[in-house]
């Protein structure tokens, strides 16, 4: 038997024997009135420099999440830089394989037309009749036209 409130409970099957377990539970009451406990003395200078102290770390944390933000900013005006110098420098690239190209072929045009020349030169000197340029000298791209 266990007591609980002045009332005893059987043990082995949970039975009160003068009331069931619900209503001595109910019994029990946690008073709100806290007048007869004692007075805990309040340490004022503690809990100001608590709060002092949370202060300057709330302040802090402030401080470095703004530096977070500015270093944000710093890397995304830098990323933007760097993209834009990149697509610069891949416009010049293709820039610069066009006029190479135009280049090639002026180039082998020219030496296509020195060609046509001293064979011509060649034939006249020869007495032989002039003829289309073979087509060997165009290229390979002559065909494909």
């Amino acid at each position: 038997m266990t007591e609980l409130n002045g009332h005893s409970i059987d043990a082995r099957n949970g039975a009160a024997s003068s009331i069931d377990a619900f209503a001595a539970l109910s019994e029990y009451r946690v008073s709100s009135d806290r007048s007869d406990l004692p007075a805990m003395p309040v340490d004022t200078a503690g809990a100001a420099a608590l709060d002092a102290e949370r202060t300057r770390l709330e302040s802090e944390i402030a401080a470095a999440e703004s530096r977070v933000v500015a270093a944000r900013q710093r890397a995304a005006e830098a990323s933007a830089a760097l993209h834009a110098v990149v697509l610069a420098s891949k416009q010049r690239l293709t820039d610069l394989e066009l006029e190479h190209e135009r280049h090639i072929t002026l180039i082998r045009d020219a030496a296509q037309a020195e060609v046509e020349r001293i064979l011509d030169d060649a034939r006249r000197r020869v007495g032989v009749p002039q003829t289309a340029p073979p087509t060997f000298l165009n290229g390979p791209h002559a065909d494909a036209s």
